[in-house]
């Protein structure tokens, strides 16, 4: 089948680290505190809790300042320029998704509300719509969205769970490592 689209996972893909690199960065130990950090993210993906509740059970939990945190979450998550130049390119042949375990705040803040309209035709935001990745629903909805099967949609994250959910709903997916990594996977699923 023609691919006619393609979905960005954004936090350790579109934007720098994923999430566990950056509680690392902010002082935290992700391993330690996976279970708090699993329950959190899922609550804030769901939109159970505000950012704003978010940030606070963070800093709480790391024993830092508000203002420490947000230094450390900007200098972490830094938008991926190369992968942004390679979505405009994209985007004249394909359309583009955004599909992400986050709030649109969080979006927003890292990159900005015209430059997600610039690069995505799509966004689906989990806290949004109420359900999280791997549910495949969530996968559903986002290939409605664009107007495709999902069959004609490519995935990429860099969650392995996450790619293996869109897998099971029938796109392809690319588990994001690095920029060069994923470029090469990518074209070689596009080539017909």
């Amino acid at each position: 089948m023609v691919i006619r689209a393609v979905i960005f996972d954004f936090f350790g893909v579109v934007v720098g680290r994923g999430f566990n690199e950056t509680y690392r960065y902010a002082g935290g130990d992700p391993i330690k505190d996976k279970q708090f950090l699993s329950d959190l993210l899922d609550r804030t993906s769901l939109g159970l809790i505000t950012p704003a509740d978010f940030r606070r059970a963070i800093t709480k939990k790391i024993g830092i300042s508000l203002e420490r945190y947000e230094k450390a979450m900007q200098e972490a998550e830094r938008p991926n320029d190369e992968l942004l130049d390679y979505i405009e390119r994209l985007k004249h042949n394909y359309k583009i998704a955004v599909l992400s375990n986050a709030n649109l705040g969080s979006l927003e803040r890292k990159l900005g509300h015209d430059r997600l309209n610039k690069y995505f035709d799509e966004r689906i935001i989990s806290a949004e719509v109420g359900m999280i990745k791997p549910t495949a629903e969530i996968y559903l909805m986002t290939s409605k969205k664009l107007g495709v099967l999902p069959e004609e949609c490519i995935f990429i994250d860099d969650k392995k769970t996450h790619c293996e959910g869109a897998q099971a709903v029938g796109m392809q997916a690319v588990w994001y490592q690095n920029f060069p990594q994923m470029k090469n996977e990518l074209e070689t699923l596009l080539k017909p």
